[in-house]
């Protein structure tokens, strides 16, 4: 499996990726909501792509509280009814009241900025699920918990297909695949256990990340062996 299926569209942003799985209903599944620029624009013109619009949005789906993946959900709830879900436990940065503490101070600092700046409104979460919790888009994804980056950062798993979600596992923006950097971790050593953990799935079907290149899941895979390799794993 070279690429993902049709059902499948990565919605690319300067900074951040945000995705769309349609389900066999025709029902559209967001995971995040894109950040800076018209990001829901793009989102509709995807949708509009596949023959699918905001309308047919049924779910949105948040990887992690962090700003660049929340400073649309509440306008995109409001556009489509979705019902919203987030990993139990990150409600605080959701709602940016999170105390960062040593190096993550910075991430914290540029979160507050942020919020003021684009007048952030937490969106409304109507589902929290928790790790190993199988969601009932795509035909099955399993809530994988990928701590470190928050504590309750989490991907999302379809053992029918082999593709794990990541978020913001990595990064391979630069052409080598890089872990978060310290500044934006809650805790650098569980975001490093995080990539191990991950690495041990069966992903013959590829990753897709939330800060990653155009080159596509099979070099993500790769990707992500080849940084877990020089973590120890």
């Amino acid at each position: 499996m070279a690429e993902l299926p049709k059902n499948y569209l990565e919605i690319r942003g300067t900074i951040v990726h945000c995705h769309a799985l349609i389900d066999d209903d025709g029902g559209v599944v967001l995971l995040d909501g894109g950040f800076l620029g018209d990001a829901v624009g793009r989102i509709d013109q995807a949708l509009q792509g596949v023959e699918r619009s905001l309308a047919d949005v049924k779910a949105i789906v948040l990887t992690h509280g962090h700003i660049d993946h929340t400073l649309n959900i509440a306008r995109l709830k409001s556009l489509t009814g979705a019902t919203v879900y987030a990993p139990d436990g990150e409600q605080a940065h959701i709602n940016g009241t999170h105390t960062y503490h040593g190096a993550s101070r910075v991430c914290g600092v540029i979160e507050a900025i942020g919020r003021t700046m684009l007048d952030y409104h937490p969106p409304e979460v109507d589902h929290w699920f928790r790790d190993g919790e199988v969601l009932d888009f795509w035909g099955g994804l399993e809530v994988i918990k990928l701590p470190g980056h928050t504590l309750n950062h989490s991907g999302f798993y379809s053992r029918l297909k082999k593709v794990l979600f990541g978020a913001d596992l990595f990064a391979n923006f630069t052409g080598k695949a890089k872990a978060p950097p310290r500044w934006f971790n809650v805790d650098s050593d569980l975001a490093h256990q995080s990539i191990l953990r991950a690495n041990e799935l069966d992903l013959s079907g590829g990753v897709v990340l939330s800060h990653g290149n155009r080159q596509g899941p099979q070099r993500h895979r790769a990707d992500l062996q080849a940084l877990a390799e020089r973590l120890g794993g």
